[in-house]
Formats: C-alpha cells, structure tokens, sequence
C-alpha cells in the first residue's frame, strides 16, 4: 500500500503555497529595499487557508489567498510659481522672478 503523505504549508497544493509565499516574500523585501518607500512603515504577509468539508466530511475544498499589504510610495512636496507667458498661464518649480546668481549657469524655463 502506497504511504500517504500529510499535508503541511511545504506540500500544499503540490508546493504551489510555499512557491507564491517565496513570490510574495520577495515583493515584500523589494518594496522595503525600495528608498521611495518609509523605511519604518510595517509590511506584512497574510495567509488564509478555507477549507470546505463535503457533507459526509471525508474530503473538502481548499482555498488558499496570498495577500501582501506594502509600503505606500512616500509623498514628495514642491513649490510652483503661476503666472503668464506669453498670453498663455505657465506654472514653474523655478521662481521665475529670483535674480539670477552670475556663478550659476542659467535654465531655459518652459
């Protein structure tokens, strides 16, 4: 008689729930490897097994959800300065009205 093999987290699914935990995981330590992202901000990793046993319970259904809830991209801040160009409303991160310091090559403002 063939020995049966118990299910744990390495075999369920045929390997399938250790392999997307592995994919999960590295998107988990890529987005904290990311500097675009708070360092101290928690991430985490849920899984849920549902099992749904049959009627006379001598099998059931399983379903297995990866969530990963990740840093969010940090906020960035900036000035603009409004105003008009040629008839036209212009917007720039350059104060267009800041003198110029002879030292400092100058930038064409669009």
């Amino acid at each position: 008689m063939q020995e049966l093999s118990k299910v744990s987290l390495q075999n369920l699914g045929g390997g399938a729930v250790a392999e997307r935990f592995d994919l999960v995981l590295r998107e988990v330590l890529q987005n904290i490897l990311d500097l675009n992202t708070p360092a101290k901000q928690k991430r985490s990793i849920t899984l849920t097994v549902t099992i749904i046993p049959n009627e006379d319970r001598t099998s059931g259904q399983v379903g297995i959800d990866l969530k990963s809830k990740l840093a969010s991209i940090k906020p960035e801040a900036t000035i603009i300065y409004f105003g008009k160009q040629n008839g036209e409303v212009t917007a720039t991160e350059y104060n267009p009205k800041q003198p110029r310091l002879d030292f400092i090559e100058s930038k064409e403002i669009n």
